[in-house]
C-alpha cells in the first residue's frame, strides 16, 4: 500500500443514475433463477406464482382433471393435507384468468 499522501483522487461522474442502478439490481434479484423457482418466472399459467388461497394463503397450483381436459387453481395445502388443512376450493383457471385480465384492462 501506498502512503495515503501518495494517494490522488480524481472527482467523477457516476456512469448511470443512481435510480437506474438501484432498480436493475432490484430486477436482477427478482429474476435470479437461484431466489426465484423458474417455473414462477416464467410459468405457463398466467398467474403462477401470484396467485394464493383466500382461506389460508397457500399457493394455488395448477390442477388437472379428466386427463388434463379441465385444468383448474386449486390450493396446494388443499391438495397436499386434505381438508384438514384448507377447507378452500379449486377454480377453473380459464374463468379466473378471464377476470384478472378483464379487471387489469
Amino acid at each position: 500500500m501506498k502512503p495515503e499522501e501518495e494517494i490522488i483522487s480524481v472527482p467523477a461522474p457516476p456512469p448511470i443514475d443512481l435510480e437506474i442502478f438501484k432498480a436493475v439490481q432490484n430486477r436482477l434479484k427478482v429474476n435470479n433463477p437461484k431466489m426465484t423457482p423458474p417455473r414462477v418466472v416464467s410459468g405457463p399459467n398466467l398467474l403462477t406464482g401470484i396467485c394464493h388461497c383466500g382461506n389460508c394463503g397457500g399457493a394455488m397450483t395448477l390442477s388437472t382433471g379428466k386427463n388434463g381436459r379441465y385444468r383448474y387453481y386449486a390450493c396446494s395445502i388443499r391438495a397436499r393435507q386434505g381438508d384438514t388443512g384448507c377447507k378452500g376450493r379449486a377454480i377453473p383457471m380459464d374463468k379466473l384468468d378471464r377476470v384478472v385480465v378483464t379487471h387489469i384492462k
